[in-house]
């Protein structure tokens, strides 16, 4: 591909799941991870190759996929080297196990910097992070060591809501009016500076992710209320909010039943902004939690070309330079519109989707641009017939604060195109919906004939379960 020595294209790999197949092979994390605390030798030799590899830095907390995930799906690309504080609690058993799946480096509180500097005489391949947490230390070590990645600044923008869209204005990025609430800030000062970008409008913290404390507000009374809830007993604001105008969807009698917005999955090598595949959305639940993906995308070609060059504008407007890219794209009345650009592989199932299109993870392409090695580029095969998968997650009502009961469990997987089916809450488990769209109750995968099909989706899991809460 022009401007990267690094890319080649191929056609997709196409796959049928429409007969009931997995959409991931291969053994669950839970057993493998069972099986490395009681037999960690034989697992490291299953799926760790690491003779003559490339050693790739992963900056790592618990935010990130499972250290098993990810050593299945590079494992044999590169020998990883843990960079992670061995002291966080979080960790739980993987503070002992992490050592089993590679060489470990212990943050240890210091500095990105500090940290970067005492990686010079590893011979670092690379170095990557899978979650936003990490993505200012991936890019700290990198950028001290001159590997693949994108500079520090560049990850500020990508991880400051705020910063992001100061940089979208100034590359000529359409964004709607927005303004930056800073801590400290009591709650009048801080309706005064919401109002101003007036009503409706949406108010969530400048670094946050999964939808955590997002509020959508149509007037005044409810502006305050936010922020009486948001602030609590405090005195005033203990981090920085965006507070930006609301953009109206676009109205579609045909997809109704599916979320006016989409997300681009897209690479960045040497400066080249790279599209992959369009990921649909079904509808978010209140007030705005992510409701699940699928894959392929239902927009018409032109639709779908002006969200590939709107994410391409964004990209570049923000100078991202390498890695994996997650843009997600709200389709409003005045044509499509950034909602957000993250630098890293998108979450909630999708690096799963997309690999059972196109044979390859996007996983597995971040960390072939990490380590600078040279890799083959799918191009989206066009919307048809084929079957649609998808991830759908059961979010609870907003005003649930505990999981009372969970029934009919069992019959969600034997419902006709489900392909699997995971608890994320069980019984007795305190909810939150200010927690964002990771407080959802059940995961379901499966897979429906024609995007039409998508519609019976979350009202034959619903109608299957039987869910109370107090």
């Amino acid at each position: 591909m022009e401007g990267s020595r690094l890319l080649r294209v191929v056609e997709p790999r196409t796959k049928s799941l429409a007969d009931g197949t997995s959409v991931v092979g291969g053994k669950s994390t839970e057993e493998l991870e069972e099986r490395l605390a009681t037999d960690g030798q034989a697992v490291t030799e299953e799926i760790l190759d690491p003779h003559g590899l490339p050693r790739l830095g992963v900056a790592y907390d618990v935010t990130s996929s499972s250290p098993l995930d990810l050593v299945e799906r590079v494992g044999r690309q590169c020998q990883i080297v843990w960079i992670v504080e061995s002291g966080d609690p979080r960790l739980g058993s993987w503070a002992r196990l992490l050592p089993r799946l590679g060489r470990v480096v212990d943050v240890a509180g210091r500095s990105a910097s500090t940290v970067a500097e005492s990686l010079r005489g590893d011979l670092l391949d690379g170095v990557i992070a899978f979650t936003d947490s990490q993505l200012h230390l991936a890019a700290t070590v990198s950028h001290v060591l001159g590997l693949p990645g994108n500079p520090p600044n560049v990850v500020d923008a990508l991880l400051d809501k705020v910063t992001q869209r100061s940089r979208l204005a100034e590359g000529g990025v359409m964004v709607p009016p927005f303004v930056r609430i800073a801590s400290g800030k009591t709650v009048d000062e801080a309706i005064e500076l919401a109002k101003s970008v007036g009503f409706p409008l949406v108010v969530k913290p400048a670094r946050g992710t999964a939808s955590r404390d997002v509020f959508q507000i149509a007037d005044l009374g409810l502006l305050k209320s936010c922020f009486s809830t948001i602030i609590g007993g405090a005195p005033h604001l203990t981090e920085d909010y965006l507070a930006e105008a609301w953009l109206n969807d676009a109205e579609s009698r045909e997809w109704s039943f599916l979320g006016r917005y989409v997300s681009v999955e897209a690479v960045a090598c040497e400066g080249v902004i790279t599209p992959l595949a369009i990921t649909g959305k079904f509808p978010t639940a209140p007030p705005s939690r992510e409701t699940g993906n699928f894959m392929p995308h239902h927009l018409l070609p032109e639709e779908a070309a002006r969200v590939r060059a709107l994410s391409i504008e964004a990209a570049e407007a923000l100078g991202v330079r390498s890695g994996a890219l997650h843009i997600e794209i709200k389709l409003t009345e005045h044509g499509p519109r950034v909602i957000e650009v993250n630098g890293r592989v998108g979450g909630g199932g999708i690096d799963q989707l997309y690999e059972a299109a196109q044979g390859q993870s996007l996983t597995s392409l971040a960390t072939k641009i990490a380590l600078g090695q040279p890799f083959d580029l799918p191009v989206e095969a066009p919307v048809g017939d084929e079957p649609v998968v998808y991830d759908y997650f059961v979010q609870p009502p907003m005003g649930a604060s505990r999981l009372a009961a969970v029934g009919h469990l069992d019959a969600v997987p034997a419902l006709k195109g489900v392909l699997s089916a995971q608890v994320n809450r069980t019984v007795g488990d305190d909810i939150d919906w200010r927690q964002g769209s990771q407080g959802y109750v059940l995961s379901v995968r499966g897979s429906v004939p024609h995007h039409a099909d998508l519609a019976d989706v979350a009202p034959r899991i619903m109608e299957a379960l039987e869910l109370a809460f107090d």
